[in-house]
């Protein structure tokens, strides 16, 4: 018969892992999709409009202005900024969790690589027999 080409071969495989993985491939790539988005389009709009915004703000108080005391209309000034700060913020926060959970669906985790570097540790420092027994600490070495 006929050999599938490559690029079937290619999606085959890829279809067959995303499969296997389940959601954690759905995740990771929603987690990435938001990076590239914070990064280039909320970051760059929130911060253009914190300083459009903070660039007409009026800050003059003029010589009469009692301390304490707002000159007339700067409320209304501040508000559209308190807003996009907090878009901002609350953007951050949200990235930071997806850089979160994208380390973790990976597989880069704390106790994940932790893991991986006892078992290297475990099987590269230490002899085939040692290895097997569980009396031995990873600081053993090989042929010690």
């Amino acid at each position: 018969g006929d050999k599938p080409s490559p690029e079937i071969l290619a999606m085959a495989f890829f279809r067959e892992r995303i499969l296997a993985r389940g959601n954690k491939v759905t995740v990771t790539a929603y987690c990435y999709v938001y990076r590239a988005v914070f990064s280039i389009v909320i970051k760059t709009l929130t911060l253009v409009n914190i300083f459009k915004t903070a660039s007409k703000i009026d800050g003059s108080f003029g010589e009469d202005a009692e301390f304490g005391t707002l000159p007339p209309g700067l409320e209304e000034q501040i508000i559209p900024l308190a807003v996009n700060v907090s878009v901002l913020i609350l953007a951050t926060m949200l990235l930071e969790r997806t850089d979160f959970i994208q380390l973790d669906k990976r597989g880069r985790s704390g106790t994940r690589k932790d893991f991986r570097v006892w078992l290297v540790q475990r099987f590269l420092q230490l002899g085939r027999k040692s290895a097997g027994d569980h009396r031995v600490c990873a600081g053993h070495l090989f042929n010690c």
